[in-house]
């Protein structure tokens, strides 16, 4: 009897196992220092309908190791170390996403943007539609670190496996409450409408305790921004400025103008 009771507890453990090994991992993964993946997500406001992307590191992006918050110090090649535009094409999700009746009798209008966090520290890395934004107190900061908390494990029930996953139903749509387009009103704006070749700066938001900053990532050429494709391709780029011939035609344009103004006052 003693035997059996044995060989019972070493089926019902070989079989916890089995089933530890063949669970599903998520999508929006959280490590150790409470850091998230970093993901890009679309959707339609009308719908909920809703395509999330986790970004993976390297130049060019390569493998499955996905991006993480802060990336001043987890991935130079962004920042002190980056040499040219990183460029994420799209896939076959993405397509798909697109052929949805919802989002097609919404293209116009969906929203997009690129969003990580860290609950440690309660920082947060995040696209920001214009004007640049000011400081987030610490309170707000963990507010909006709890809503995301929240939001990934939505996601994360129904997304399960690949670097990518479409929700058109139930929870862990972008368009509910605790999400949106301000993270549970608790950041500013962090998406933009409009997937065609739109672009956003890309921000670090730290905490601080009693002293909240507000960085845009920088790269040796300038600040950095995120720019979208229609077709759902993601390139993360130093933002363009103009060039000194397109000044100069814009400022001796001003002069032709404050000329005929000056002529007509007098």
């Amino acid at each position: 009897m003693r035997r059996l009771n044995w060989k019972l507890r070493f089926l019902v453990l070989a079989a916890g196992l089995s089933a530890a090994a063949q669970a599903p991992a998520a999508l929006i993964t959280i490590d150790g220092a409470g850091s998230s993946a970093e993901f890009l997500a679309v959707w339609d406001p009308i719908s909920g309908a809703s395509y999330y992307r986790v970004l993976t590191v390297g130049n060019p992006p390569g493998g499955t190791t996905p991006l993480r918050g802060d990336m001043f110090t987890a991935n130079p090649e962004f920042t002190s170390g980056f040499t040219g535009p990183i460029t994420y094409a799209s896939d076959t999700n993405f397509a798909t996403f697109l052929a949805l009746p919802a989002v097609q009798s919404n293209l116009a209008g969906l929203q997009w943007g690129v969003f990580a966090q860290n609950d440690a520290v309660a920082t947060i890395d995040q696209t920001v539609a214009p004007p640049p934004p000011g400081a987030v107190p610490f309170p707000t900061m963990q507010n909006a670190n709890a809503s995301a908390d929240t939001f990934f494990g939505e996601i994360n029930s129904q997304c399960v496996s690949g670097n990518s996953c479409i929700i058109t139903s139930g929870n862990g749509k972008a368009n509910e409450p605790i999400w949106g387009n301000n993270v549970g009103g608790n950041m500013p704006v962090y998406a933009q409408t409009g997937i065609n070749n739109t672009q956003l700066p890309f921000y670090h938001f730290d905490s601080g305790g009693a002293s909240p900053t507000v960085t845009q990532y920088l790269a040796p050429g300038g600040a950095t921004d995120y720019r979208i494709l229609a077709d759902g391709t993601l390139i993360y780029e130093v933002s363009a400025v103009p060039e000194a011939s397109t000044l100069a035609m814009f400022a001796a344009g001003l002069a032709v103008v404050g000329g005929i103004a000056r002529r007509r006052l007098a």
